[in-house]
């Protein structure tokens, strides 16, 4: 009676410890001090979070003059992709520098990946919005609006991308980014 008193409290305590709070459950918005994400359930097993101030995620690309730009193939993202063989260690400073070591540890174990849609400025490259989206089921649930718009910001200022001629006469360029924590050095 003692041993399963005992591994019925051990078990009780590895729950509380591991336990989670999603942030983005049954929600419309979630708001931070800084910032208010439009959120979306994917799926059952999915949410996008957007910032309100998003007026092109998810939007058809268009011309300059306003017509339906044609679809992309990926030939044409490796034009404009190609040149980021720094993404990587641009990434992994982003996430040292957004994330705790505790939260990057958790993160890196959980093998998730965390998609980043974006809308890519072709005059400069810049990124102009940015969308997440994530498992439910993941640590990343429990992740708070504010700590999702440092890492937006930290996209926007560092992440920039070389447009090629062809892309530059649409008003803008959707794109995906899908991030692994897998590699990023921790503690």
């Amino acid at each position: 009676m003692k041993k399963l008193i005992i591994t019925t409290f051990a078990a009780a305590c590895y729950l509380m410890a591991n336990a989670q709070v999603d942030l983005y459950a049954n929600q419309d918005t979630v708001t931070g001090a800084n910032v208010t994400y439009r959120v979306t359930e994917m799926s059952s097993s999915s949410y996008y979070i957007s910032n309100v101030t998003n007026t092109r995620i998810g939007e058809k690309m268009r011309l300059l003059d306003g017509s339906p730009a044609p679809p992309l193939y990926d030939d044409d993202y490796y034009m404009y992709l190609k040149a980021i063989g720094y993404l990587k260690a641009i990434r992994n400073a982003i996430f040292q520098e957004i994330f705790t070591s505790s939260q990057l540890k958790t993160l890196k174990a959980e093998g998730k990946m965390l998609g980043i849609d974006v809308v890519i400025l072709p005059n400069n490259g810049s990124i102009a919005e940015v969308r997440f989206s994530f498992s439910k089921k993941s640590f990343m649930s429990s992740i708070p609006p504010d700590t999702w718009y440092a890492l937006e910001t930290k996209i926007k200022e560092r992440v920039k991308f070389t447009v090629s001629p062809e892309l530059k006469t649409r008003q803008f360029i959707s794109g995906l980014l899908l991030w692994s924590f897998k590699t990023v050095p921790t503690d």
